[in-house]
């Protein structure tokens, strides 16, 4: 047998999905860590985007594994009322992270280990398409998924991945102690998810944003104004206020005097609701109501951000909010 060329077919156009769907400000509902055919999962583009209206998105990213070839095929499922963001997951030999906002058909190295020192070359290019890179489950139990990089060289740090799992536990943790630290990572969720039946937007980032596109979308997530929840169904609104200052997810309260915060829970009955400083745990609730809240005061003295979870009563997450800062 002789194997020979055939006759070539018709030349690959690229049509990358519209990078703005309004300029709206607004919370958005958004995934951003997908997968599908063109890399190890089992979804086409069409099933992932209708999850992605099954689940009530309106963003999501594309971030096959070590390739960009997804991102310019986005634009023939596109919505008029869904943004797609092009994305890459970088599976290195030291963890797995997200490279969020890449031009068309930019591509992303992933071979190297933290020792080869070649990380800070490759977040440049992402920073040079702005866009970020966010650090995926840390604690993933799989050989060559665990984070061994520097952890304040990100942008941000998922810490919710698919259904909530004592690896999620775990990153929590390890954000939490960071934020202590005074090193904040924005916090995300995502639902990773690859076939059925993992679920499209389980769990889901809600970003405030100043529109619904891709420069605004990923502002907002790098400047923590985000959290994040189980399902289109439930709702966080964390707030600092003191006289007429007031914060919120991911802002800055100035002065002193007393604050008071405050926690608005929907959609989440027969929760527990719990406010977290650099002191700890500080205020517990439980949720009994679809529409609840939960006030607590303090000082900005004596209290440097303040951070919202809501937890079931066997601990699993239903919603978290990344902190306000206060500032004396």
């Amino acid at each position: 047998m002789t194997l020979t060329f055939g006759a070539p077919g018709p030349a690959f156009t690229p049509e990358p999905a519209p990078t703005m769907v309004n300029d709206t400000p607004g919370w958005y509902r958004g995934d951003l860590h997908l997968h599908t055919v063109h890399s190890d999962g089992s979804y086409t583009p069409e099933e992932i985007v209708a999850g992605a209206d099954a689940a009530g998105l309106d963003y999501f990213v594309s971030t096959e594994h070590n390739t960009p070839t997804a991102n310019s095929i986005w634009g023939r499922h596109a919505r008029p009322d869904l943004l797609i963001v092009g994305g890459e997951e970088a599976t290195t030999r030291g963890g797995h992270y997200n490279a969020v906002g890449l031009d068309p058909g930019h591509w992303i190295d992933w071979r190297y280990r933290p020792e080869d020192n070649k990380l800070p070359r490759f977040l440049n290019e992402i920073h040079g398409d702005r866009g970020i890179a966010v650090l995926n489950h840390p604690f993933c139990p799989f050989k060559g998924c665990d984070w061994r990089f520097p952890y304040e060289v990100m942008d941000g740090i998922e810490v919710w991945n698919g259904p909530w799992d004592p690896s999620d536990e775990a990153a929590v943790a390890k954000w939490d102690e960071l934020l202590r630290a005074e090193t904040f990572l924005p916090a995300v969720g995502a639902s990773d998810a690859h076939r059925s039946p993992n679920v499209i937007g389980l769990p889901q980032t809600v970003v405030r944003a100043q529109g619904l596109n891709q420069g605004k979308i990923i502002k907002g997530v790098a400047g923590g104004h985000s959290y994040i929840v189980e399902s289109s169904g439930q709702t966080l609104q964390l707030t600092a206020q003191s006289g007429s200052k007031r914060a919120g997810i991911g802002g800055r309260l100035v002065g002193g005097g007393s604050v008071v915060v405050r926690l608005r829970v929907q959609g989440a009955p027969g929760t527990v609701a719990a406010l977290h400083t650099g002191d700890g745990l500080t205020a517990v609730e439980p949720i009994e109501t679809n529409d609840a809240t939960v006030t607590w005061t303090t000082t900005a003295a004596a209290t440097r951000f303040v951070r919202a979870e809501v937890r079931s009563p066997d601990s699993t997450m239903v919603g978290l909010a990344n902190p306000i800062f206060l500032v004396p």
